[in-house]
């Protein structure tokens, strides 16, 4: 005869079980990846639906979908990006800061990257660095098509660390 679960070891254990399902689909994902199973429309569908839910603030969904799609197709910069976004949002600095790493490896021109990558290694204590990130996110700012509100966070950052 087995104990009843307490109400909130119920929902642990149900939310340890949703995430091995979602550890499993997302490996299952990778392997369909691998083999060429699975279509880039899926992909695209995939990315959409978790860049919504970031939109909407449903964090824990945007991460189950970004998770998959870093895993799924690491070589695409925005997949790496809205992982480290969503790590980040979690107090995940450090792990954050080498997907943003990833992000900026296969996109060195993304301004928000390096701005993002700065925040990380200000808030793992890393200062030089990031103040080489900040300064590199400014620097990319004066190229096209980069959103004006990135500098003066970059900036702002910069100051507090000086």
């Amino acid at each position: 005869m087995s104990k009843a679960l307490k109400p909130g070891k119920a929902d642990l254990a149900a939310r340890v079980e949703a995430s091995l399902d979602r550890l499993m689909a997302s490996t299952e994902m990778a392997a369909r990846v691998e083999a060429n199973e699975i279509a880039d429309e899926d992909l695209d569908r995939l990315y959409d639906e978790a860049r919504q839910a970031m939109v909407d603030g449903r964090i824990d969904a945007a991460l189950d979908g970004f998770s998959t799609l870093a895993v799924a197709a690491p070589g695409k910069p925005e997949h790496q990006f809205g992982f480290a976004l969503c790590l980040q949002h979690f107090g995940r600095l450090e792990d954050a800061g080498r997907h943003f790493s990833a992000a900026l490896a296969l996109d060195p021109s993304d301004a928000a990257c390096a701005y993002r990558l700065g925040e990380c290694l200000a808030g793992c204590g890393y200062l030089d660095d990031a103040r080489d990130a900040l300064n590199a996110a400014l620097a990319l700012c004066r190229l096209p098509d980069c959103d004006p509100g990135i500098a003066p966070l970059a900036e702002s950052l910069l100051d507090r660390l000086a």
